[in-house]
């Protein structure tokens, strides 16, 4: 049996950064959960070679740039961040940029209504709670959640997952992000009704669990979404993949652009290649694919029939080399 190495591919278009950088929001004007501590360790434990920052004041706002993710971690209240800082974010989301809101940081939050921040909620929380309340079952609900779909990087978690925690209420929901859970109803009331609590658009991922401190401890499946959402977010343009070390030819993906795209994305590889290719959704369904390609040094992807989103390609490579790319793409 010939023995696997470790080859990481740095493609030219959107190079990684070696460090990756994330920004843990924790600022509070309104109820402290008491996790900002706790949400820090968590992001430091995923993985030794991140650069975790923390930000109880906004200051970091002025230098988004520096960051991979930016997390708003148990925020809550209104005025948390200046117009300019406000600015800032949106340009940093609009230009692509990754984001994280847990609990508090994404279910705190309102449409049209005095103090609240409309934007953030439509293009990054993906909802907003009911204007006046409730907001919120009990903090020690037990709820169950129902993964919805099966999204490839979510693999590992388990489909039905029972825990407590404070499931907010969903006065809007922006249908453009796709549920990847979802929690039947907790009560009677016309407003406790079947809602999304953890959900994705492109790179903004949304989740309303992480009440209680306990959640965040290493090995609760709350803390392995956490790091699943990150490690997605932080694929970029650089992809582990296995070969044979006595293979001759060096990974055959040598860059693919524009990414995002509008329409056509195209693959250049190292020489003429055999293979065939996979785009997936985020719930895991195969919404294009091509039986195959051959003797070819560069394929097209068109993605201008499918609706905006992010996209999973997964690339069979035949020849010259035996294994699998997966490559993430937005479509815009």
């Amino acid at each position: 049996m010939k023995k696997l190495i470790l080859t990481l591919v740095m493609f030219g278009i959107a190079n990684i950064s070696q460090t990756q950088n994330i920004l843990v929001f924790t600022k509070t004007s309104g109820f402290n959960h008491g996790t900002k501590v706790k949400s820090v360790a968590m992001f430091q434990s995923f993985d030794p070679s991140y650069t975790v920052v923390q930000d109880d004041t906004g200051a970091e706002f002025d230098s988004l740039h520096l960051y991979d993710i930016v997390v708003f971690a148990n925020t809550s209240g209104n005025n948390l961040l200046t117009q300019a800082r406000k600015d800032s974010f949106e340009s940093y989301v609009n230009k692509g940029g990754a984001t994280i809101t847990i609990h508090a940081g994404a279910g705190d939050t309102y449409i049209n209504s005095t103090g609240g921040w409309d934007w953030y909620s439509e293009n990054v929380t993906g909802l907003s709670v009911i204007p006046g309340g409730p907001n919120h079952t009990a903090n020690n609900y037990n709820g169950t959640m129902i993964k919805v779909g099966n999204p490839l990087w979510l693999a590992s978690l388990p489909n039905l997952w029972t825990g407590p925690d404070e499931y907010y209420y969903n006065g809007y929901y922006n249908n453009k992000f796709d549920v990847l859970y979802r929690i039947n109803s907790t009560g009677n009331q016309p407003y406790d009704t079947v809602r999304t609590i953890t959900h994705i658009k492109g790179n903004q991922f949304s989740t309303t669990l992480g009440h209680h401190k306990a959640a965040y401890n290493v090995g609760t499946n709350f803390y392995n979404l956490i790091k699943e959402a990150t490690n997605f977010l932080l694929v970029g343009s650089a992809f582990p993949i296995f070969q044979p070390e006595n293979d001759i030819e060096e990974i055959n993906i040598r860059g693919y652009y524009p990414n995002p795209t509008e329409d056509i994305v195209i693959f250049q590889f190292e020489g003429d290649s055999k293979g065939f290719y996979e785009v997936y959704n985020m719930n895991a369904y195969i919404v294009s694919s091509t039986v195959n390609f051959v003797d070819t040094d560069s394929i097209e992807i068109n993605f201008n029939n499918l609706p905006r989103g992010t996209y999973l390609i997964k690339i069979v490579h035949l020849k010259p080399i035996f294994g699998n790319s997966f490559v993430k793409i937005i479509k815009q």
